[in-house]
């Protein structure tokens, strides 16, 4: 459903079964809950994520939780990054643009903001995220061994580093390198093409998100970074 589905809708669930009490105590109250969003500028998005504002009675893991939620801010995706990063001093060029690539599961969105954090939104680029490397993964499978594979198996075996397909046994080590090439491929190509009119004026990228650690090996050259836990950068610069 994350993957197929709206967030914003599923944020209600999502969120209240990350949220955690102290040790030994059923109360939590949030006063300021920061949530990131792909663009914080759109009504039924910002709309969706206030209705897990207010005071809920949930059971997680056999322990009933009583939470309240004050209030709930939208932030777009990648602000935390530049933010964590400048603070850091992670960009070697602070005065220039420095961009942001954040690769997510369904989609991913590449930024270029200014020395001031300001972002450049006519640099925006939306990219694919993880779930298209899946389905160049799939397409070769099915020729490979006639049939798809549900997602979430073949991202486990990827994460698992064996590249095996349960069951069958099938490896898949050399048709996840050739899609992740043609998929990270795909990504440059897109935000060089929208990037272009700035490229004098960049200073460097940093790769962030859940699978920045497919592209790790991968990057072009020295002027893109990925940090460390690149999975939560995004979410630690919002403190």
């Amino acid at each position: 459903m994350v993957f197929d589905g709206d967030k914003c809708e599923l944020a209600e669930i999502l969120v209240l079964a990350a949220l955690q009490p102290l040790s030994g105590e059923t109360n939590l109250v949030v006063n300021d809950l920061r949530l990131c969003l792909p663009d914080s500028r759109i009504d039924s998005s910002r709309e969706a994520l206030q209705r897990i504002t207010g005071q809920k009675v949930f059971t997680r893991n056999n322990l009933l939780i009583h939470a309240d939620v004050k209030t709930v801010r939208a932030i777009d995706e990648t602000v935390g990054s530049f933010r964590k990063a400048k603070s850091e001093g992670l960009f070697s060029y602070s005065a220039a643009l420095n961009g942001i690539i954040s690769l997510g599961g369904k989609d991913g969105i590449a930024r270029l903001y200014t020395s001031e954090g300001q972002i450049n939104r006519s640099a925006d680029v939306k990219i694919s995220g993880t779930l298209a490397l899946i389905t160049h993964i799939n397409k070769a499978l099915a020729v490979e061994i006639g049939k798809t594979v549900q997602p979430h198996i073949i991202m486990d075996a990827i994460e698992r580093g064996d590249y095996l397909i349960p069951g069958s046994g099938f490896n898949f080590t050399k048709i996840f390198f050739d899609c992740r090439e043609k998929w990270w491929s795909d990504i440059r190509s897109a935000v060089g093409k929208q990037w272009q009119p700035f490229a004098d004026e960049i200073g460097e990228i940093l790769v962030v998100g859940g699978s920045a650690h497919l592209v790790i090996n991968k990057l072009p050259s020295d002027r893109y970074k990925v940090p460390e836990q690149p999975q939560f950068f995004d979410l630690l610069g919002l403190i």
